[in-house]
This record gives C-alpha cells, structure tokens and sequence, in this order.
C-alpha cells in the first residue's frame, strides 16, 4: 500500500502539459519523474516478494524441524517400547525361540543388538543397518521414512515420499561393580563388566531445497526392572 501511495503522490505532482512549441523541457522533466516513480514502485514490489518468499522458506524449514524433532522422539520411544515388551514377555515365560526345545527366557536387550539400525512405529523389532557410522547409516535405503496414513513409515507401498531419514545407535552402558562407575561403550558388549542399559541415539535427517540438517536425541535407557 505504501507504494501504491507513492506512486499516486508522484502523479499527482506532474505539471499539466500544455502543447506548445516550447515545453519540450517540461516534457523531460515530467518522464524523469515518471519513471523514477515506477522504479521506486517496482523496487518496493520486487522487497515485498522476497521478504515473503524468505518468510514461506522459513516457515517450511520450521515445520521441518518441528517433524523431525518428533521423530526423532519417536525413535527413543521404539527403543524403549522394545525393553518393555522384552520385560512383560520375561515375566509371562514367553519363549524367545521356538524353534528351540529348552525355554529361552526374553532378555531386557532382545532385539536391541545392532550399532545402527532403521526403526519403525508398527513394528515390535529393528532392521539391522550393517554401516558402522551415522552417515552411511542415515544414507541407507532402510533409513528412508514414508508418509502412510497420517504416520512415517518405512513402508514405500502406497505411501507418500517425505524429506525425512532416521537411523538409532544403541551404545552398552556397562557397570564397573567393582567402582560402581559407569562407562559408555562404543558397542553393544561388556567385557568384564555388567550390562545395565544403552545409550540410544535417535537422529532424524531431513532436506529442504539444497540444505541437509538432522536433529539428534540422546537419552540413557536402563534395566532397572532386574
């Protein structure tokens, strides 16, 4: 609106033209200021657009972030919904392995045995992702997430492509009895020491035009139910 005012004040200045033999030098007065006039609106016209193209871009990043932090969250529950599941099967005498003719109680741990691995919110396990870092973990196809039925999957069936990727590293926490110290491994085994719980990393990749960011969540689970 500001410019519309402008360019409205700017007309209203121009003199009359009256034809004659000598306005020749009114004329160029008045098409300097015309024109003058219209850049200015136009330059206000191309602010305006950028500063909301720049406000869209922002919102979007924003929205991104906002997903990806839940989903990173989400991640940490699956962990943790896992341990739960492994507590209730122990104590309903569940076997883990059929296949087996002994019973072979549920572990705190069952199924939480990879370094990198790609979670899902329908399922009850984790698929291994055999890289040994963050990077190669979140580039594998497994990490990929898809919008299926309101919820991100990695189902790829039926399912609407997203910006966003997720891969968990599990690290042991081992306990020292002898010192009650507490160490983080960079793997899943404790020589010499006591399991007492992971430490789960949940990261959440997403890209949005030529920017790549990714959030991390980072909590200690433990089995305190021993």
């Amino acid at each position: 609106m500001v410019y519309f005012k402008v360019l409205i004040m700017a007309l209203k200045k121009l003199p009359k033209i009256n034809i004659s033999k000598d306005n020749g030098s009114m004329m160029g007065f008045t098409l300097i200021e015309l024109l003058t006039a219209i850049a200015v609106f136009f330059i206000g016209i191309l602010g305006a657009f950028s500063l909301s193209l720049s406000n869209l871009n922002t919102g979007k990043d924003n929205y991104n972030r906002v997903v990806a932090a839940d989903l990173a969250r989400e991640g940490m529950e699956i962990v943790r919904n896992i341990r739960d599941s492994n507590w209730l099967a122990r104590e309903a005498n569940v076997d883990s392995d059929p296949s087996d003719p002994d019973i072979d109680l549920y572990e705190w741990d069952s199924g939480l045995n990879f370094s990198y691995s790609a979670v899902d919110y329908s399922g009850s396990s984790i698929a291994e992702i055999v890289e040994g870092n963050f990077n190669d973990a979140i580039d594998n196809p497994l990490s990929k997430l898809y919008l299926k039925g309101g919820f991100y999957t990695r189902d790829s069936a039926d399912s609407q492509d997203t910006v966003f990727r997720r891969a968990i590293n599990l690290r042991a926490i081992c306990l020292d009895t002898s010192t009650a110290v507490e160490n983080v491994l960079t793997d899943l085994s404790c020589p010499g020491l006591e399991k007492i719980g992971l430490q789960v990393t949940s990261r959440v990749q997403y890209t949005y035009g030529a920017k790549t960011n990714h959030i991390d969540a980072v909590e200690n689970i433990y089995n305190w139910r021993q």
